[in-house]
C-alpha cells in the first residue's frame, strides 16, 4: 500500500509542480513502518519534494478519525504552506479534511487516506478537489491466507515459511483506485 501511495502522490506533486507535503502513520507496528518505508522510498525518487517533518519522519495517527483531525490542526497552525497530505488511511482522512475545511486553508491540494472506503470512493466519483485516489488492502488478502494455510496444511507448500531458516514474503499489492476505476470496486450497498 505504501510503494502504490507513493507513486501516485510523487507523481500527482510532481505533475502539478507541488512540493510540500506531511505524512501520518497508523501506528508503531511491523505493518505500518512497512508501509511509510515503501512510501517514503517512492517519495525521495523526486527530490523537489520535501516532507516538512524532514526526511522519513511522520506522526502516528493511530488509524482514528479524532487523532487525524487534532494532528492536521497542529500542522496547519506549523506549516504556513502544505500542498499534499498522506495519511495512510481513510478514516484517518476524515478527519485530516475536516481540519481542512475548517481552517479554510486553499494551499493543500491533495490528500491520499487508503484502505477504499465507500466515502473515499464517493469523493473520488464525484470530483472531490482534494481526493483524487485511495488504495485499497488487496480485495483477496482474507481468501489468499486462508488458501496458503490450506496449502501448508496438505502439503502443497513448505510449513519451514515460519521458521528463521527459511522465512518466507507473501506480498499481496494494493490496487490504486481513482477516477478510472472507481466503479469496479464501488459497492453502494457497503457500510464501509
Amino acid at each position: 500500500m505504501g510503494k502504490v501511495s507513493g507513486i501516485f502522490v510523487r507523481d500527482y506533486m510532481k505533475a502539478n509542480k507541488l512540493t510540500k507535503y506531511v505524512a501520518m502513520g497508523g501506528m508503531p507496528v511491523v505493518i505500518d513502518g512497512e508501509r511509510m518505508n515503501a512510501f517514503f522510498d517512492e517519495m525521495t525518487k523526486e527530490p523537489t519534494l520535501v516532507n516538512l517533518a524532514g526526511g522519513r519522519n511522520y506522526d502516528f495517527a493511530d488509524w482514528s478519525t479524532q487523532k487525524g483531525l487534532e494532528l492536521m490542526e497542529n500542522y496547519i497552525q506549523k506549516y504556513p504552506e502544505i500542498h499534499a497530505v498522506f495519511c495512510q488511511d481513510d478514516d484517518v482522512m476524515t478527519g485530516v479534511l475536516q481540519a481542512i475545511k475548517e481552517s479554510g486553508r486553499k494551499d493543500i491540494k491533495l490528500v491520499f487516506g487508503g484502505a477504499g472506503s465507500k466515502a473515499a470512493y464517493e469523493m473520488i466519483m464525484n470530483n472531490d478537489p482534494l481526493v483524487k485516489a485511495t488504495a485499497t488492502y488487496h480485495p483477496s488478502m482474507v481468501y489468499d491466507a486462508i488458501m496458503y494455510c490450506l496449502d501448508v496444511a496438505e502439503g502443497r507448500k513448505s510449513d519451514a515459511f515460519h521458521t528463521a531458516k527459511s522465512p518466507t514474503s507473501v506480498v499481496l499489492p494494493s490496487v490504486l483506485v481513482n477516477k478510472s476505476n472507481v466503479m469496479d470496486h464501488y459497492d453502494k450497498d457497503s457500510v464501509f
